[in-house]
């Protein structure tokens, strides 16, 4: 680790930086720090001039093969090992929302359902409408003021269940949502089922999809807690690896 944040403070200083800096920033002994620039030095990831640490050739090549993976690992397939750890934590279906065309709409971008037989199960591309899902709901908050006030404005409620959210209902969801990064919907599309969204976000802070943990609300609601911790970090995950370096939640824009 200590190595990482050495090349990682040294990436945003191209002019290099002293060992005297390089203490101060990485808050290192400086024998330690010593030993630890000699060896990335010795099998060129730092160069040294004059005293200076800067990147070496073997740094700028393991940058060139980041880029590379991750030019292949487009989104959702960049998400997949995020909501592969999520679904072998959680043990329900783990589902990735993104925003329809329209923006009218939560489409299911990935879906891994569940082994349980008692089970919330949707392919792949269904679609729900954001004020009855909770990746809707994840995703809608954090849309700016303007198009959120006109989606409420052009937006038809029908009741899908007794439990959907209604207009009156909608605003104080999203702010929940943008002070918790989690919604929690109880039976808002099928009764008897639950789920747990929390956004994520692109390197410019825009929200690009939802993360979502779906089954039974029995079975959900005896470990409520520890899912919305596992879907809240899981969606600041699927933040960092499309980019996003801010505080998140990110804020509304």
């Amino acid at each position: 680790m200590r190595s990482l944040e050495t090349l990682m403070t040294l990436a945003t200083r191209k002019a290099g930086m002293s060992i005297s800096d390089l203490v101060e920033a990485l808050d290192l002994p400086r024998a330690s720090l010593h030993r630890l620039l000699r060896l990335l030095e010795s099998e060129g990831f730092l160069a040294n001039q004059s005293g200076y640490y800067s990147l070496g050739q073997k740094s700028f090549s393991l940058a060139r093969l980041i880029d590379s993976y991750q030019g292949e690992a487009e989104f959702p397939a960049c998400a997949r090992p995020v909501i592969e750890q999520l679904a072998r934590k959680a043990q329900e279906t783990v589902i990735l929302g993104t925003l329809s065309e329209s923006r009218q709409e939560i489409v299911y971008a990935d879906v891994m359902v569940a082994d349980s037989p008692l089970r919330y199960a949707v392919p792949a591309g269904d679609r729900r409408p954001l004020y009855s899902s909770a990746s809707g709901k994840a995703v809608l908050a954090f849309l700016s003021q303007d198009e959120i006030d006109h989606y409420v404005e052009e937006t038809d409620f029908e009741p899908i269940t007794r439990f959907t959210t209604t207009k009156e209902q909608l605003l104080p969801a999203l702010e929940k949502a943008r002070q918790t990064a989690l919604v929690t919907d109880f039976g808002g599309h099928y009764v008897g089922a639950m789920a747990i969204a929390s956004p994520a976000f692109d390197h410019e802070g825009r929200v690009k999809c939802a993360v979502v943990v779906a089954g039974p609300t029995d079975r959900l609601q005896d470990r409520l807690e520890i899912t919305q911790q596992l879907v809240r970090e899981a969606g600041e995950k699927i933040s960092r690896v499309l980019g996003y370096e801010g505080t998140y939640p990110a804020p509304q824009p």
